[in-house]
């Protein structure tokens, strides 16, 4: 059979995911950040914590980390959706408002966890370099500074759902 869509480590004419292991590893990813982390939710959310700013923080953290395991639990859907006949909904896949959509959700997902451990990281690096000096993060300024994570990670997560030439194959 002629195969249209470019072979490479991850992908086959017959597969999404033609690597054994690689199936394994996204299902198992996929099930762990799912389960994880609407467990940290569930928990941070039920359990009123000494530090809220923290807690508050580990959720956003959390909700990013869970967007990410929906990602891996739909492109593993997907795959075993298409298996042994990928090379025939190669394109109609590609081209799909689905796949622009699990792009979209695996940016935004990784643009926000970044943001939110970096608010994490400079939250944690003023603190104990500056103990006396530096006030901490208050609740009002955290949640001013998540939303504005959020709109950036939505932002930059967007631009190649704009049909920019740029962004043609992007997603």
């Amino acid at each position: 059979p002629h195969c249209t869509p470019p072979q490479d480590e991850f992908s086959s004419c017959e597969d999404l995911m033609s690597n054994m292991v690689l199936r394994v590893c996204v299902w198992a990813l996929a099930l762990v950040a799912t389960v994880g982390n609407l467990m940290v939710i569930a928990c941070r959310a039920r359990y009123k914590h000494c530090n809220q700013v923290h807690s508050f923080l580990i959720i956003n953290l959390a909700l990013g980390d869970l967007l990410m395991g929906s990602y891996l639990l739909l492109i593993a859907l997907v795959d075993w959706h298409f298996r042994g006949v990928y090379f025939i909904h190669d394109s109609n896949w590609r081209s799909s408002q689905l796949c622009s959509f699990a792009g979209f959700i695996s940016t935004f997902s990784s643009e926000l966890s970044v943001f939110t451990l970096t608010v994490i990281t400079l939250d944690r690096f003023l603190v104990i370099i500056f103990p006396f000096r530096v006030r901490r993060l208050e609740m009002k300024r955290t949640k001013k500074l998540m939303a504005l994570g959020w709109v950036l990670a939505i932002a930059i997560s967007a631009v190649p759902l704009l049909h920019i030439e740029h962004f043609k194959n992007f997603y």
